[in-house]
């Protein structure tokens, strides 16, 4: 594939890259919005929720709990068992118990998703990840988000998946306490050595700046994305 190539296309909106991928001592990608286009999948889900919110006796209660978690999570920087620690605090703001609070949101946005995701994937960048694989490029999944079930619909199974709300990082995005912690698991030393593949400039970005790492930026739609394919790789 072209991507293997070089490009110093350091112009292009959200990159900063000095040598082909295939080049990097470790390449990290973001899961959400990256491997997948994610404003479909929220089209889709959206659809759902209402829907549910509709014909369901607990469906507008369901909807609100979502919505505020999502909205909370977004302003989690580091701490240990995020998901847990929102839960509590949902709980109280919902009138809930925990259990149910978590019953919420693992159906809403760790199990119901699975069944659509695979519709949205961006197929040149799995093609990609499976060519730096082939090559013998370390490459991680990295996200906020637990990775493995959504790595199994996706194909990635076998690629090895990091998640940032775990107890060895404990450190939301764009704290670069991720790809340090990675960077010391791969032995690598050097941060020019190392690229962050990503949808967000505020969160990959942002934190590839601060670990003084390179990265690439994705568009969110797919017509963008594969312009900027053509000038990328």
């Amino acid at each position: 594939m072209r991507g293997m190539e070089k490009n110093s296309c350091t112009s292009c909106t959200g990159e900063r890259r000095t040598k082909s991928i295939a080049e990097y001592d470790l390449v990290l990608v973001d899961m959400d919005g990256t491997l997948y286009y994610q404003r479909p999948l929220q089209l889709t889900m959206g659809v759902r929720m209402l829907l549910n919110a509709v014909s369901a006796k607990e469906g507008v209660s369901e909807l609100l709990t979502v919505l505020r978690f999502r909205k909370m999570r977004e302003k989690v920087m580091g701490q240990q068992d995020v998901d847990g620690t929102l839960y509590q605090g949902l709980a109280l703001r919902q009138k809930m118990s925990e259990e149910q609070v978590e019953q919420i949101i693992q159906k809403w946005i760790y199990r119901l998703p699975l069944d659509h995701i695979p519709r949205f994937r961006d197929e040149i960048l799995f093609r990609l990840v499976g060519e730096l694989e082939a090559s013998k490029t370390p490459v991680v999944i990295w996200s906020d988000y637990p990775t493995e079930e959504k790595q199994k619909v996706l194909g990635l199974a076998g690629i090895p998946g990091c998640y940032n709300g775990g107890d060895e990082i404990a450190a939301l995005k764009p704290s670069p306490a991720g790809i340090f912690y990675l960077m010391e698991k791969y032995g690598v030393e050097d941060a020019k050595q190392v690229l962050v593949i990503g949808d967000r400039l505020s969160k990959d970005g942002k934190a590839a700046k601060t670990a003084e790492t390179d990265f690439i930026i994705l568009k969110k739609h797919p017509w963008q994305r594969k312009r900027q394919y053509k000038k990328l790789l």
